[in-house]
């Protein structure tokens, strides 16, 4: 079974990007965090399949959060209002159900860039 953590402080969009996944993958369970430390202390018990995380990538690498995912090979992506040039895997905002799939398929592969 796959699971998913999706972060970010506003609850409508993380919770419609969490049954989004759940489109995507039926049987998964996703768990939905407000707060990098929640985050972390989850990642501490468990590794889930990937992280969506609802902020601006940049700089993101270096944070606590950042070099957990890294150190433990977690895949994850951001969600965001802007695509970006290049880089980490970004799912751009507004998206759809097949936006989504796309973005979780692209970044389940190690596919670099995901947009739908």
């Amino acid at each position: 079974m796959s699971e998913y953590y999706v972060i970010g402080p506003q609850q409508i969009v993380v919770q419609d990007l969490a049954d989004a996944i759940r489109a995507h993958d039926r049987v998964a369970v996703v768990r939905v965090f407000h707060r990098n430390e929640d985050l972390l202390a989850a990642l501490a018990k468990t590794r889930p399949t990937a992280v969506i995380l609802h902020r601006e990538p940049a700089e993101f690498a270096g944070t606590a959060l950042g070099r957990a995912l890294a150190a433990d090979g977690i895949p994850h992506g951001f969600l965001s209002a802007d695509e970006g040039a290049g880089g980490p895997a970004i799912l751009v905002s507004p998206f759809t159900e097949a936006t989504v799939s796309a973005f979780l398929q692209g970044l389940l592969a190690g596919i670099p860039r995901a947009d739908g």
